[in-house]
C-alpha cells in the first residue's frame, strides 16, 4: 500500500488518509509576510526592552548589572505575565522613540550635516598642520 508521507502535504489543505487526525505544520515555511512582520516586531520590542534594561542596570549598578539587566529584560518580553507586559511596553516605547529619532534625523539631514562638518574640521586641521607644522613640532618636543 502506497501512501503519501505526512511531510509531503505540510503546505496544502489536504492530508493523506492515513494522517487525517494529525495537523501537520511546516515550521520552516514562510508563506505569510504578516508572520515575518510579527517576528520582526517582536524582535524589535525585545531589543528595545533589552536596551532599556541595559541602560537602567548600567546607570544604577554598573556595566555588569547592565548586561544582566539587558538579557533579563529581553527574555521577559517572552513571558505572558505582568512583568512581560511591562517589558513589552518598555520595548515598544524604546522602538517608537528610535523611529521618531530616525525620522527627525532624516527630515533634518543630521547625518549628512554631521559628516560635512566633521570633514571640514579635518580639512582645517590638516591645513593648520601644513602651515604651522603642529604635528612635527609636537613630535620634536616629545623626544
Amino acid at each position: 500500500m502506497s501512501s503519501t508521507p505526512p511531510w509531503a502535504n505540510v503546505n496544502s489543505n489536504t492530508s493523506s488518509t492515513q494522517h487525517d487526525d494529525e495537523t501537520m505544520v511546516n515550521p520552516y515555511s514562510n508563506t505569510n509576510e504578516e508572520t515575518t512582520d510579527k517576528k520582526d516586531n517582536k524582535l524589535g520590542i525585545a531589543t528595545g526592552a533589552a536596551i532599556a534594561g541595559g541602560i537602567v542596570g548600567t546607570v544604577v549598578l554598573g556595566p555588569l548589572v547592565g548586561l544582566v539587566g539587558a538579557a533579563a529584560a529581553g527574555v521577559m518580553t517572552l513571558q505572558n505575565n505582568q512583568a512581560g507586559d511591562i517589558a513589552r511596553g518598555t520595548g515598544s516605547a524604546v522602538v517608537s522613540a528610535g523611529e521618531k529619532a530616525k525620522d527627525f534625523s532624516d527630515e533634518h539631514q543630521l547625518v549628512e550635516k554631521t559628516q560635512s562638518a566633521s570633514n571640514q574640521v579635518v580639512q582645517q586641521a590638516q591645513q593648520a598642520d601644513e602651515q604651522y607644522g603642529i604635528v612635527g613640532g609636537t613630535k620634536k618636543s616629545c623626544k
